[in-house]
């Protein structure tokens, strides 16, 4: 995945894991392992020199988006031998939060801790959820989106390879098998709560397309999470598969 047209005037790539803060994460041994965060802001760092006193209050940015990598442990991206120097290169310019890690093993439920502080119950297991399978689906509990939404500001998750704006599939190609498969739901949290909106337009929908990633930085919802297709994302393909993120 291409995080070349992310970048900003500040940027800032963490590690940790999928913890109750909504912040940059890395973490050194779980199945969540990389989040690079971009922060679309207005502010610049001033030089230390003539760095000015420490303001009165905490600057608020306008944009964050956040990048949602997988599999690798911290010597792998940040490390001496690192297979993603551009990632490397981020973190250089920002920081590494060094003693964050994931709730649990596998993918979904780190990702659900991410975007809800929970699990939503759905087990120690990639099963996505569905009425079929969990009482209280879809999920009403408070979350990243749904606490942006109600303060007046917004959210809007951009899933490469998602078939089609508000998309509900499980995997895409439709009926594929492990490593054939490119789109994943249990990566996209999001579409899982009945009080995060999910139309089937840029506007009512909060479960978009890599396509929908608006060109103007300015139009960017007031957070963002960008999550690469299970090609791009570090977790099954070599290096050379991709090439973009090195």
């Amino acid at each position: 995945m291409r995080l070349d047209g992310l970048e900003a005037a500040d940027r800032i790539a963490c590690r940790g894991s999928a913890d109750r803060l909504y912040g940059t994460h890395m973490t050194k041994t779980s199945h969540l392992c990389t989040i690079a965060i971009v922060v679309l802001c207005m502010a610049r760092t001033a030089l230390a020199a003539d760095r000015p006193a420490w303001p009165a209050t905490l600057p608020v940015y306008d944009h964050i988006v956040i990048v949602i990598e997988e599999n690798k442990n911290f010597e792998q991206i940040l490390g001496g031998r690192s297979e993603a120097p551009y990632l490397r290169k981020l973190a250089a310019e920002g920081a590494s939060f060094e003693r964050m890690f994931a709730e649990e093993h596998f993918s979904q439920g780190n990702y659900f801790w991410l975007f809800s502080g929970s699990n939503q119950n759905v087990g120690f297991v990639d099963r996505v959820p569905s009425k079929a399978n969990h009482p209280d689906y879809p999920f009403r509990s408070s979350n990243l989106g749904e606490q942006l939404i109600k303060k007046g500001l917004s959210f809007k998750g951009y899933s490469e390879s998602l078939p089609n704006i508000g998309s509900a599939v499980e995997f895409d190609p439709p009926n594929c098998r492990a490593e054939q498969c490119v789109y994943a739901r249990k990566h996209v949290p999001w579409i899982s709560f009945a009080n995060v909106p999910n139309g089937t337009t840029v506007e009512t929908s909060s479960n978009l397309r890599f396509a929908d990633f608006p060109k103007d930085y300015t139009t960017l919802p007031t957070v963002a999470f960008v999550v690469p297709n299970l090609n791009n994302d570090m977790h099954n393909g070599k290096p050379a598969q991709s090439i973009p993120t090195r």
